[in-house]
């Protein structure tokens, strides 16, 4: 049974984008104007998993134009599709973010990906997102 599990997430791993490293939190520190103990997360190493987001963005260019994607970090990704780095929204420059949905688990973040460019993910968009 375990050989079977590991041969099915062996499967899936091509198709994953690259785990970030898990690291332990920082122990809290107290804070010197509360003197309460408080964990500055802007400083502290995260251990969870990074986010996963489905985008939708907007052509500024031609308004009916729209591309969806998924990325773990949105602005850096809205700058790549602006810069052209991106063949297939190099000609509809520049874009906007229109639809950002969040995901904890990179596995339904591909599934919605996939169903908002199926054709009824299409219809769902059109009527819900647009």
């Amino acid at each position: 049974m375990a050989s079977h599990a590991k041969s099915a997430e062996s499967a899936l791993v091509p198709f994953l984008a690259p785990w970030p490293t898990l690291r332990t939190l920082q122990p809290l520190e107290r804070n010197p104007q509360t003197s309460r103990p408080e964990l500055n997360l802007q400083s502290a190493p995260r251990m969870w998993v990074a986010k996963c987001c489905v985008y939708v963005l907007r052509s500024l260019a031609d308004p009916e134009r729209y591309y969806t994607g998924i990325t773990g970090n949105c602005h850096a990704r809205l700058e790549a599709h602006n810069a052209g780095r991106c063949l297939h929204t190099a000609n509809g420059r520049p874009w906007k973010i229109d639809v950002v949905v969040e995901f904890a688990d990179e596995r339904r973040a591909v599934a919605f990906e996939r169903y908002l460019k199926s054709g009824a993910g299409c219809a769902f968009a059109q009527r819900h997102l647009r």
